[in-house]
Parts: C-alpha cells; sequence; structure tokens
C-alpha cells in the first residue's frame, strides 16, 4: 500500500484534496497550470487543474489510477475546465490528458443536478475508468484517424446540443467508441474487484451495466 499524505497538506507541487463516500474515499494532489488552448477555447491559454495521484483507497487496499494511463499522459479535473464549451470528462490526445469527474460538470439545464456529480457519486469511479479506455486507445491510434474520430465526436456533440438529427455514420462511429469505452471500464472494474479493490462497491453488475446503458442512450 502506498503512504498516505494527510488531507490538506502541501506539497512541493499542490494541494492535496479528499473525498469521502461510502465504500472508500479518494485522495489526489491538484496543481494548477497553464496550458496552451485549443480550437474552442476563447482565451490562448488556460490554468488547468492538473490531477497527480489519484488514489482510490480502503482499509485494507489502494489503488494508483495514475497506473493505467498510457506513458506521459495525466489527469486534469473536468469541473475546473476553464472552457466552458469541452466541460465534462474527455481525452485530448494533443496534451495527453484525461479530464476525470472529480468535481461537478456538466450541469443539466438550469437544475441543480449534473450529469457527472463529482467523483463520490455512484459510478463516477467507473466513468473515470472509461476515460481511461478512451486514452489507451487514442495514445495507439494513428494520429489522423484520431483527427477524424475527434472531429465527427465534435459534431454529434454540437448536434445533440441543438436537437438536431445527427447523421447515421457519424453516430454509428460515436456509439461505437463510446460502447468500448464502456466495456473496457467494466473489464478494469472486474480484473480489480478480483484483487479486493472494488471502486463501486455498491452497485451490482447489473446496475453497473444499466449505468453504461444510460450514458450511451443520454
Amino acid at each position: 500500500m502506498v503512504e498516505r499524505v494527510p488531507v490538506g497538506s502541501t506539497t512541493c507541487q499542490g494541494q492535496i484534496e479528499e473525498y469521502k463516500f461510502r465504500g472508500g474515499l479518494i485522495t489526489a494532489e491538484i496543481v494548477i497550470e497553464s496550458l496552451d488552448g485549443n480550437l474552442s477555447a476563447v482565451k490562448p491559454i488556460r490554468r488547468v487543474a492538473m490531477v497527480n495521484n489519484l488514489i482510490f483507497w480502503t482499509p485494507r487496499k489502494s489503488f494508483c489510477f495514475d497506473l493505467l494511463l498510457p506513458k506521459g499522459w495525466r489527469f486534469a479535473d473536468a469541473g475546473r475546465n476553464p472552457d466552458q464549451n469541452l466541460r465534462g470528462p474527455r481525452v485530448e490526445k494533443d496534451k495527453k490528458l484525461v479530464y476525470v469527474p472529480l468535481t461537478p460538470s456538466c450541469q443539466k439545464g438550469n437544475s441543480d443536478e449534473f450529469w457527472y456529480p463529482g467523483i463520490t457519486f455512484f459510478g463516477m469511479r467507473l466513468a473515470t475508468l472509461h476515460e481511461i479506455t478512451h486514452a489507451i486507445v487514442y495514445s495507439k491510434m494513428p494520429d489522423e484517424e484520431y483527427q477524424r474520430l475527434a472531429v465527427e465526436t465534435y459534431t454529434h456533440y454540437l448536434a445533440r446540443q441543438k436537437a438536431k438529427k445527427v447523421p447515421e455514420n457519424i453516430k454509428n462511429l460515436f456509439i461505437t467508441d463510446e460502447r468500448n469505452a464502456w466495456a473496457g471500464a467494466i473489464r478494469y472494474l472486474r480484473q480489480l474487484r478480483q484483487n479486493d479493490v472494488d471502486l463501486e462497491p455498491y452497485l451490482s453488475v447489473p446496475q453497473i451495466r444499466n449505468f453504461a446503458h444510460g450514458y450511451l442512450d443520454a
């Protein structure tokens, strides 16, 4: 088991945060960094909440999510993403970033609810594995193929936001990409459970599948 750093303490890089929930807790080191913007960013420079040492803890076991990332990749907090157009868990291959649902993101209309309510809620550790699976796949994908997928995925996102019909070929590409990522996430979750690390202790296998289908159908 890795050594736990006290919550609220300051490391040489950033601040340690703690997120408690039924069945365990998550600790993370938050470091605010300035990065070049992207095509959708209003400002050329954005300040991103980078997440280091994202660790799941129980009294007997610990698991560091960072170990699953492709070499050179890092986590960032989706809820503190300054780019309002791209809030929510996602992957940026060019920056080698995986935005995870550490804090709430993607508000549901004008309500107080969020599509991704934060890492302590049911299914959000599974959603983190989902984004990690995307990163693993994209890291091995030729740049040209990834760029085509990124453009068509964003086209799908914009069409849904404006309640427009999505072209069938783009819809199928998006669904295949998402279904594969959920399958990979469930596979990782199952493997961790076999090693006594249960990231979603209060979700049964049918509930996990229904959770994934819920986001595919949204």
